[in-house]
């Protein structure tokens, strides 16, 4: 049981970026979201205009994950 609390953890966390990921007018088709769920990783997964304007290619900030993530 505490293991599948933890997940429901993280895919309250994955929901969240979902909808993050809508409002910022970002794709909402599937996405790949690693755990642990760090916040470099739900940031950068989240695609808003910071994540966009860090990016040179703004395509870039919807796909970026962050290094060690592969």
């Amino acid at each position: 049981p505490p293991f599948f609390l933890g997940a429901s953890v993280f895919y309250a966390i994955k929901d969240a970026v979902k909808n993050a990921r809508e409002s910022n007018g970002v794709d909402n088709k599937y996405f790949e979201m690693r755990m642990p769920a760090t916040s470099e990783r739900i940031r950068m997964a989240c695609g808003d205009d910071i994540v966009q304007d860090s990016m040179e290619n703004s395509e870039d900030a919807i796909s970026f994950q962050p290094l060690s993530s592969v």
